[in-house]
């Protein structure tokens, strides 16, 4: 008997969505258009720069470095992670670059990762000037090795990869295929509540079952409704 009313509940939901599918599909046209506007029109695109600097060993002369070494070298990236985003890098990195920011805001834009057990220090600099977004990068890890030689008595960081940006380099963000994707089924999905809700809500008699439903009698015979053309002939 359960099984017998999913399928007739089935029936209903595709029946619905047959009747209404020309205004679902505006809506989901109507969710595709909102979306590319917002997209193109009122979002900022963020481009992002990238680079990688290297903790060398700065005891070592050879080629060669002993696991101690790397170690100690890994230890020390957490001071130098704390060292890149200072203000005493970043004010100078916001003074020879003409940056009308302070060095707090400057910190959002940046972010650093680095890989378990690695020397390699990766860091990204968001921005909506792609080229802003690498000179700062670039800027960021010249004055850093300035500094950390000065602060750390220390000359062990090399740059392993600069940041490079090109005109044909795209925005992180917005994503413009899943915000579009978004806008079809978030039009589609509300064309079909609301295909739903004028279903439910609608009280009109249609069919001797609805007649059954209301008044719970059982319908003895019915009436066909003969046409004009069917009574001229």
């Amino acid at each position: 008997m359960e099984a017998e009313k999913e399928k007739i509940d089935l029936f209903k939901l595709l029946v619905i969505l047959k009747k209404r599918l020309r205004m679902i599909l505006v809506f989901s046209v109507l969710g595709l258009i909102l979306s590319a506007v917002i997209t193109f029109k009122f979002i900022t695109p963020i481009y992002q720069a990238k680079t990688q600097i290297i903790v060398r060993s700065s005891t070592s002369n050879n080629s060669q470095t002993t696991a101690q070494e790397i170690q100690g070298n890994v230890q020390i990236i957490n001071t130098y992670n704390e060292i890149l985003i200072s203000p005493v890098v970043l004010n100078q990195v916001i003074k020879q670059l003409n940056l009308n920011t302070t060095a707090t805001s400057l910190q959002h834009e940046i972010k650093l990762s680095t890989e378990t057990n690695s020397q390699v220090i990766t860091m990204s600099v968001n921005d909506k000037n792609k080229f802003v977004a690498k000179d700062i990068a670039n800027t960021t890890v010249d004055v850093f090795k300035t500094e950390v030689t000065k602060i750390m008595n220390v000359d062990n960081v090399a740059v392993l990869a600069p940041a490079i940006v090109s005109e044909n380099t795209s925005p992180i963000s917005p994503n413009k295929k899943i915000n579009l994707t978004i806008g079809i089924l978030s039009g589609f999905i509300l064309g079909f509540i609301i295909a739903l809700l004028r279903y439910f809500l609608d009280t009109t008699i249609k069919s001797s079952q609805d007649i059954e439903r209301v008044v719970e009698l059982p319908v003895l015979g019915e009436i066909p409704l003969i046409t004009i053309n069917e009574k001229e002939k």
